[in-house]
C-alpha cells in the first residue's frame, strides 16, 4: 500500500461505494476517463477510455490463448487456478494500474465484466 492516492485498494470498499451502480465513486475522472471507475492510476484518476480499451483487447488475446490450450472456462467464475494465475500475471505485467489492488480483484472484475461478451 505504498500508493496512498489509490482510492480502491480493497474490493469491498469499491463495492460499497458502487452499490450496484446507484452509488457514488470516490475516484477522480476527467474528459478522457473510461467507464470502469475501479480502474485507476496511482493518483486515483480513472484510466482513460483508450487505456481501458487496451486492457480489454489484451485480455481477449489471453482468452484466445486459454482457449487454444483448453483452459478457457465456460464462465469466468469457473476458471481453474492455473488459467487464473496465467491471466492475472499477464495482465499485471502489461498494465501497472492492475497492480494497485489487493489480490488481483481489479483484474478479475474487468474479466467478469467482459468475458461473457467474448
Amino acid at each position: 500500500k505504498d500508493f496512498h492516492n489509490v482510492v480502491y485498494w480493497d474490493r469491498d470498499k469499491y463495492m460499497d461505494d458502487y452499490d450496484n451502480g446507484r452509488g457514488t465513486l470516490r475516484t477522480h475522472s476527467n474528459d478522457s476517463s473510461g467507464k470502469h471507475g475501479f480502474l485507476e492510476d496511482e493518483n486515483g484518476v480513472i484510466c482513460s477510455q483508450k487505456r481501458q480499451q487496451e486492457m480489454r483487447e489484451y485480455q481477449m488475446q489471453l482468452w484466445h490463448t486459454l482457449r487454444r490450450y483448453n483452459h478457457a472456462p465456460v464462465t469466468w467464475m469457473k476458471i481453474d487456478s492455473l488459467a487464473a494465475e496465467y491471466f492475472r500475471c499477464s495482465m499485471r505485467m502489461k498494465f501497472i494500474e492492475l497492480r494497485f489492488c489487493h489480490r488481483d480483484w481489479k483484474t478479475d472484475l474487468l474479466a467478469i465484466h467482459h468475458y461473457s461478451q467474448w
